[in-house]
C-alpha cells in the first residue's frame, strides 16, 4: 500500500519482517526479513516437551535459534 501511494521503500520507510520468509516473495517491493530455523526449533521443544512429558530434566532450557537475516532491498542502509 505505501508503494502505491507514493512512498519510496527505502528511501523513505524501511520495512523488515520476523519468520515469514516464503511470503515476502508474493511483496512488492520484496521485504527484507529474519528468519529462524523453524525445523531445528520444533525439533528442540519437542525433545524438551518429551523429556518433561516422561518427568525427565531437561538438560538445556534455555536454547539460542539461530537467526539470519535475508536481504532484499526494503532496508535502507544508514551511514554512521
Amino acid at each position: 500500500q505505501a508503494a502505491l501511494r507514493g512512498v519510496k521503500i527505502p528511501d523513505d520507510f524501511s520495512i523488515i519482517t520476523f519468520g515469514v520468509n516464503w511470503e515476502m516473495f508474493r511483496n512488492w517491493p520484496m521485504i527484507d526479513s529474519v528468519e529462524m530455523d523453524s525445523a531445528n526449533c520444533l525439533h528442540r521443544a519437542v525433545a524438551m516437551l518429551s523429556r518433561l512429558l516422561h518427568k525427565q530434566t531437561i538438560i538445556e532450557p534455555n536454547t539460542i535459534v539461530p537467526i539470519k537475516r535475508i536481504e532484499r532491498g526494503s532496508v535502507k542502509a544508514l551511514n554512521n
